[in-house]
């Protein structure tokens, strides 16, 4: 892999990936038992911004996605998927 663009994910990667973090946005907020309007009070964002990061279909911003996290406890990290990946 020489470059960025070799990086590239598919359309179906995006989808899955996005999908993936929408439901886990969702499933925190329910834990919280916050609403979307009071989410996006704590991360200083409109509602409108929380319903479109939950809407899989959507590729969010990485700094949207950092402050959403904060305003519900988490953080954003890099986990090994694959132990092997790191030997390659």
């Amino acid at each position: 892999m020489n470059n960025w663009s070799e990086a590239s994910l598919t359309t179906d990667e995006n989808e899955e990936i996005t999908s993936q973090l929408a439901a886990k946005i969702v499933a925190r907020r329910h834990e919280l038992g916050l609403t979307q309007a009071q989410l996006a009070e704590r991360a200083g964002l409109k509602q409108a911004a929380i319903a479109r990061l939950e809407r899989s279909g959507v590729i969010p911003r990485i700094d949207t996605l950092h402050t959403v996290a904060q305003a519900m406890g988490l953080k954003l990290d890099l986990v090994t998927d694959d132990p092997t990946a790191a030997a390659m």
